[in-house]
């Protein structure tokens, strides 16, 4: 490699990249992009997760919201301290679901508050203004309920209240569940689109694996098919030097040897 100077030396300059440093190159981009869209599907699913469990409150909320009026006409039915309790209850797991989409925490999952689960805020803007306006109407039902019980069941106003806000609550809780189901599937295209990156990038990745791969397989093929002649004596042919890096050197080395070779048998004839 001494001496090369023009185009010879531009030629072992962009060999300077050798076939392993190819191969390397090759496999670190695929595990890097494999890397990294499995972190992002990771991060991706587990905001679908949540998303789901934020929908699935959201829409019991308006359930809950039922159960306040359901428990206020049988406490004045009855009129009894089991029936208050149940309204008292139902009422603080409203607004405990109500205060964990929106700012999260843990929310009670049945009527007795006995078992809890963590869900994180609503990210949503436009669920958390519903969920806003949710939190103003419930702290006017809050009241109400609260008067209705302290007043024995006896108050018809507070009672009219409770049934107007309980379906505005209702409705509101409808309106949120529809919004966050939109960003649920907004996340899921997220997904499939990931998944279709995923695919292509792989087979990109591969794709240029197998073409490096091949290409050296080619050229150590040629070399061996070279060596196979010069093996047998035949030296007139030259040996084809072709890629870069390892396998270029590889044939220059078979090349300057069969120079060698040829020298030395042409001087033995001569000698004898």
């Amino acid at each position: 490699m001494e001496g090369l100077t023009g185009p010879a030396a531009t030629q072992q300059i962009g060999a300077a990249m050798t076939v392993r440093r190819q191969l390397f190159l090759a496999a670190g981009v695929l595990v890097l992009v494999i890397v990294s869209l499995g972190v992002w599907l990771v991060y991706t699913s587990a905001d679908l997760a949540s998303l789901t469990m934020q929908t699935e409150l959201a829409s019991r909320q308006g359930t809950l919201a039922q159960r306040v009026t359901n428990h206020a006409l049988l406490f004045r039915e009855h009129r009894d301290a089991e029936r208050a309790m149940d309204l008292r209850r139902t009422v603080s797991q409203f607004q405990e679901s109500l205060w964990g989409l929106l700012a999260g925490g843990r929310v009670p999952l049945d009527a007795a508050g006995r078992e809890y689960r963590f869900v994180p805020p609503v990210d949503d803007e436009e669920a958390r203004l519903v969920g806003r306006r949710q939190l103003a109407i419930w702290r006017v039902t809050r009241a109400a309920a609260d008067t209705f019980v302290d007043s024995g069941g006896s108050d018809a106003d507070a009672l009219a209240l409770l049934t107007t806000n309980d379906a505005e609550l209702v409705a509101a809780a409808g309106e949120m569940t529809g919004r966050l189901v939109i960003v649920a599937s907004d996340w899921v295209d997220r997904i499939r689109l990931l998944q279709i990156i995923s695919v292509i990038a792989s087979l990109i990745t591969g794709a240029i694996v197998f073409l490096v791969g091949h290409r050296v397989s080619r050229s150590i093929a040629v070399l061996t098919s070279s060596a196979d002649v010069m093996s047998r004596g035949k030296l007139d042919l030259p040996v084809p030097v072709n890629g870069t890096g390892e396998t270029a050197e590889l044939g220059r080395s078979l090349e300057r040897m069969r120079i060698s070779l040829k020298k030395a048998m042409d001087l033995l004839e001569r000698k004898s």
